[in-house]
């Protein structure tokens, strides 16, 4: 094996060959509990619903139990906190306005008119008139 040119400084400097470096730890190929939680805390955050939220908060504080310096959950709940402090916020104002007796009453959904109209579309353009 060839020596790197900073091994060969080292050699030719003081005629000793420095000792190889030491060897990775080994991993653990089994995942801890702590990983475990990791892994649903991330599924939890990933379904992006209030329930998914709020149960990873919970999680997070058991991974913290295990592993007080976990920066991604420290950060991770951080963020979480003021989602729903902000999409509780939200929320409460949208019941509000469909509470308001003084609110006019919602027009039908264009939505719903608009899918009216596609599927006529569509049964118009499934008709195919075949040339002898």
């Amino acid at each position: 094996q060839p020596l790197q040119p900073s091994q060969q400084r080292a050699t030719s400097q003081s005629g000793v060959e420095p000792p190889p470096p030491p060897p990775p730890p080994p991993r653990n190929p089994d995942p801890t509990e702590a990983d475990l939680l990791c892994a649903d805390f991330l599924v939890q955050v990933r379904l992006h619903t209030r329930e998914g939220y709020e149960e990873a908060l919970r999680l997070g504080e058991e991974i913290l139990r295990l592993e007080p310096g976990n920066r991604l959950v420290l950060e991770y709940q951080e963020v979480i906190r003021g989602f729903l402090r902000t999409f509780g916020e939200y929320v409460e104002q949208v019941q509000a306005r469909e509470a308001d007796p003084n609110r006019t009453p919602s027009e039908v959904s264009t939505e719903e008119s608009e899918e009216a109209e596609e599927s006529e579309d569509e049964s118009q353009q499934d008709v195919v008139s075949e040339v002898p």
